[in-house]
């Protein structure tokens, strides 16, 4: 059946084309031959029709199915749905009004929530403002109030009425809406002109107030507010917008009526300030002319450079506007150029800091205080109210500080926020605590990828142990830790740049100080190898290796500068030949090993330090431990049999005399011609022993 309603729309079959549906009213009325009403079509093989012929864009033919169709089923929506289809892509106006009005009447009961009935509705309302503005008005009535529960939806709605209804209907509307408090982001200006136009200057200025409210209002109703203001004789407020219109128009035309205001406006007498200058300025600044905006501030600057007040006034300005004009750097620069020319501290100077700390310009702030600080020195030390805005200061500086040390990302941006604190309160220990840790994390990660310290980074180290002695130490002498800091950072400087004395006076008192400052004595300890006097070194450890016990870090970096100490005091007493202390020190040495071996060197001064002494049991033991743990070493060897032979075991002397004369390596060459000479004057003694008996 379906094929066959297809078949004959497509050839124009006459009965396809006898029905014509005419809409009147709130009713429908069918004329003519009717297929449908004869039974000869269903309703379901009519939609599906109409369905293929949409499809195929064949609105023409879907429209006469679906005439037919709402024949059957008067009431049906998606029938509706289609035909205001069809009515919309052809511009059948006239129907789609008719079927709006239709649906309206039809549907509303079941139908309110459903947005073909608020669509429908919302046509019936356009297509009849201005056709028929009374039925306009009840429709609008009718579909707003129904969305009352749907403030949204409201919204919505207006913003599609706007765009299609006649003006004095929508002027019609925003009256209604102003009478409901219903605000909102519409078009009020073309409203406004609409009243301006019609000679209504007290209702075009109502809603021009509501345009000029919204952030972003058109610059094309600059001229039409300029011309209400004029008529209320708001002069200067009238000069500000001629002023800004010009500076923004576009257009010949609206350039020549803003001249023909202008040259009204020039007939009365009124005064134009500093007020007058700010409100030109937040226009250009809500039109997104920052420049322009910027440069009207500036102005002001003409009457004097100099003047305080106008700096104040002007950063002051600039600082009220919302970050997102980006007007708070130009601001904070002139805040800090008023702090410069002030004569004496006044109200607009805590106001100025209050602007900043207000806004988080954290550095500018500092910078601020600063000045402040050396400009008026005993003010800035008594003054509470300002003692208030420098612990703002530098609590919001601090606890940008601990964010970025934690994450450990920024450490010049830490140290830079941490200097800021310094010069706000150069007395401030946690300043000189989280300063310590940052450059010492710097400096420590510098010299692990270049060896040393740049240029920048020892001036850096200099500045910070000049400011522990002139300004921290001065006000916290009792805290031993200030000293250790200045004594650690200026001994991560080259060599060349070692103040040697200083390192250690730091460290020393820093120790006096507190004695428990574990880190303070190793640094100390450190210094004192650095500079070549290991014997120092290990007698500063020992003690740390006794009174230190619970600091189990500190004493596994004491036990390595120990072994260090006590080697190189050991390779000293060696050259000397002063035996006793080459194995003083190597026995402190190997202890602190965990009774290891340190190396195979420093194991043979201690092996011909025994022989030296006659220590013979010792030394075999000592051997024994160097061979395990060294390998064969015809050194090691060949004192082992100068140990036997010492120890009058002349057999087992040989046994170590002959073992170097068989290593092959090169090693035992300076050995072999005295081990030789030895095993054969032993083998000698033995052969006359033997004879003896």
């Amino acid at each position: 059946m379906v094929f066959l309603l297809l078949l004959a729309l497509f050839l124009n079959v006459p009965d396809a084309n006898s029905l014509r549906t005419e809409v009147s009213g709130n009713a429908l009325s069918l004329t003519g031959a009717n297929p449908a009403s004869s039974g000869r079509y269903q309703f379901d093989d009519l939609m599906e029709a109409a369905t293929i012929l949409m499809a195929e864009k064949s609105y023409d033919q879907a429209q006469e199915v679906l005439e037919m169709a709402l024949y059957l089923k008067p009431r049906d929506l998606s029938v509706f749905q289609m035909l205001a289809e069809i009515y919309e892509s052809t511009k059948q106006s006239e129907k789609l009004l008719s079927l709006a009005e239709s649906v309206s009447s039809y549907i509303l009961p079941q139908g309110r929530e459903d947005p073909f009935y608020e669509k429908m509705l919302t046509m019936s309302v356009i297509l009849n403002s201005n056709k028929d503005p009374n039925k306009a008005w009840n429709s609008f009535l009718r579909l707003y109030e129904g969305l009352s529960h749907r403030r949204g939806r409201q919204y919505e709605l207006i913003k599609e009425l706007e765009n299609g209804v006649h003006v004095p209907f929508l002027a019609r509307i925003y009256e209604y809406l102003v009478s409901r408090e219903h605000y909102g982001d519409f078009r009020w200006g073309q409203v406004a002109d609409y009243y301006l136009f019609h000679g209504h200057i007290e209702k075009a200025k109502l809603y021009f107030d509501q345009e000029l409210k919204k952030p972003d209002f058109d610059r094309i109703f600059l001229y039409s507010y300029a011309r209400i203001l004029y008529d209320r004789k708001q002069f200067s407020l009238c000069q500000v917008y001629i002023n800004v219109a010009m500076e923004l128009s576009t257009s010949e035309k609206m350039t020549e009526k803003l001249k023909q205001l202008q040259h009204l406006l020039s007939a009365w007498g009124y005064e134009y300030g500093l007020d007058e200058i700010q409100q030109e300025a937040d226009l250009f600044f809500r039109f997104r002319e920052k420049s322009k905006g910027i440069d009207k501030l500036k102005s002001l600057l003409l009457v004097s450079t100099q003047n305080p007040g106008t700096l104040f006034n002007l950063g002051r300005m600039l600082m009220e506007y919302p970050k997102d004009l980006d007007t708070w750097d130009e601001g904070s620069r002139y805040l800090l150029q008023y702090a410069r020319l002030v004569k004496a501290p006044e109200d607009n100077t805590y106001l100025a800091g209050e602007l900043l700390l207000k806004n988080l310009r954290q550095n500018e702030l500092a910078s601020f205080l600063q000045i402040l600080k050396e400009r008026f020195p005993d003010w800035y030390q008594k003054d509470r109210r300002l003692s208030t805005q420098i612990a703002f200061a530098m609590e919001n500086l601090l606890d940008s500080a601990r964010v970025l040390m934690r994450l450990g990302t920024d450490d010049d941006l830490v140290r830079r926020y941490l200097n800021t604190c310094r010069e706000l309160n150069p007395a401030s220990l946690e300043v000189y605590h989280m300063l310590f840790e940052v450059l010492n994390r710097t400096f420590a990660k510098e010299i692990d990828n270049r060896q040393l310290l740049s240029p920048k980074s020892i001036e850096i180290a200099e500045r910070f142990a000049y400011w522990v002695e002139q300004d921290a130490i001065t006000a916290h002498s009792e805290v031993g830790e200030l000293y250790e800091y200045a004594g650690r950072i200026l001994s991560m400087r080259p060599r060349k740049n070692r103040e040697y004395s200083r390192e250690l006076a730091f460290l020393k008192r820093a120790l006096d100080t507190n004695p428990s400052l574990h880190k303070a004595r190793l640094q100390m300890a450190k210094n004192y190898l650095d500079f070549d006097y290991p014997m120092q070194a290990a007698e500063i450890l020992e003690r740390m290796l006794d009174i230190a016990k619970d600091d189990q870090e500190s004493q596994k970096q004491a036990r390595i500068m120990l072994i260090q100490a006590c080697r190189l005091n050991a390779q000293a007493f060696w050259a000397q030949a002063s035996y006793f202390l080459v194995i003083s020190q190597m026995q402190k040495a190997i202890a602190a090993n965990d009774n290891e071996l340190v190396d195979l060197e420093s194991t043979l001064w201690l092996s011909y330090s025994y022989q030296a002494t006659d220590a013979f049991d010792k030394n075999l033991s000592l051997l024994k431990s160097a061979l395990q743990q060294f390998g064969d070493s015809a050194e090691v060897w060949y004192l082992y049999a100068l140990s036997w032979q010492g120890s009058y075991e002349y057999e087992k002397a040989i046994e170590a005399y002959d073992k170097v004369l068989s290593m092959s390596d090169s090693e035992n060459n300076r050995f072999a011609s005295v081990c030789r000479e030895n095993r054969d004057s032993l083998k000698r003694i033995l052969q006359y022993r033997k004879g003896q008996e």
